[in-house]
């Protein structure tokens, strides 16, 4: 029980989610960060697929957000 509870400690989703979350902001606002995440998803081999924000007034776009960063988690 322990061991659970540490590991539960030091892993926290909603950090997991902000990080990604300001990952992908970045992203979207640096044409030069869009450019290398482009390069390196063509190089890769990953689709080039638009980064989405989670927008909380709209239905299911925390799901669409997690579904596309796991679409392309091998660039990121």
């Amino acid at each position: 029980d322990d061991l659970d509870q540490d590991d539960a400690e030091e892993f926290n989703v909603s950090d997991a989610v902000g990080k990604a979350l300001a990952l992908v902001a970045q992203i979207r606002k640096s044409m030069q960060a869009k450019a290398y995440f482009k390069k390196t998803c063509q190089e890769v081999g990953v689709l080039v697929l638009k980064l989405l924000l989670w927008i909380r007034t709209h239905w299911a776009s925390l799901f669409n957000f997690l579904d596309r960063i796991l679409d392309v988690c091998k660039v990121l």
